[in-house]
């Protein structure tokens, strides 16, 4: 029906592909970004992380708690409640970048100590799954692994994949669940499940980014 297309279009409710479910918090939070950040401008930082910390610590426990119960059968409640979940993450990267966090720590030498604190940061993840956890665990591991001495070939490739980052995230997960999941899970073997569907990914971002592309011209002019 139309509404049901108008649900999945908008993200509110994505019964087309249910892991969708972060499209519509995505979009809110875009859009009211300048009305936040206005907002945002007349409190100190740290009172700002504290009270979103707090929030999405209440949000986490009614997610985890009332999700199957209530929250997943009530979109007109859950989405407002993942907007607010998905607040904290939102604001630790707005802050950062306000107050030059990532240039304030690239004074230091990190050569030295990224890769050990890399392989701890993944031990950790390993032991503890939280959604706080998820939340410091990005922000850590991407200045550290920025910081960490690589392979050219290995920042080519990731260079190549971020490209297509957005289009991946959004329609993996459909291939992998919906259209091709025997197929993709027949090969058994993570590593190999792995990049069978970064290959597929990528091959439909690059026909997206190819039928795009003249409607980005247009909308332009």
């Amino acid at each position: 029906s139309f509404i049901t297309a108008l649900k999945n279009l908008t993200g509110f409710r994505t019964t087309y592909n249910d892991e969708l479910w972060f499209l519509f918090p995505y979009i809110f939070l875009s859009l009211t970004s300048a009305w936040l950040f206005r907002f945002a401008d007349k409190f100190r930082t740290r009172y700002i992380l504290i009270i979103l910390f707090i929030l999405n610590l209440c949000t986490s426990f009614l997610i985890s708690r009332f999700g199957n119960k209530y929250l997943y059968h009530n979109y007109w409640i859950y989405n407002p409640v993942l907007y607010l979940h998905l607040m904290f993450s939102f604001f630790m990267g707005a802050m950062a970048a306000k107050h030059h966090v990532f240039s304030f720590l690239s004074n230091y030498n990190w050569r030295l100590y990224a890769w050990p604190l890399l392989i701890l940061l993944i031990a950790l993840r390993c032991l503890f799954a939280t959604s706080i956890i998820h939340t410091f665990y990005a922000f850590v591991f991407f200045f550290l692994f920025l910081k960490a001495s690589r392979f050219l070939c290995i920042d080519n490739a990731l260079a190549f994949l971020g490209k297509h980052s957005m289009n991946m995230w959004m329609i993996h997960s459909w291939f992998c669940y919906y259209l091709f999941h025997d197929f993709i899970y027949g090969f058994k073997y993570p590593i190999i499940i792995f990049v069978v569907l970064v290959i597929i990914s990528v091959t439909c971002s690059m026909i997206v980014n190819v039928i795009c592309e003249p409607i980005k011209k247009m909308c332009k002019v």
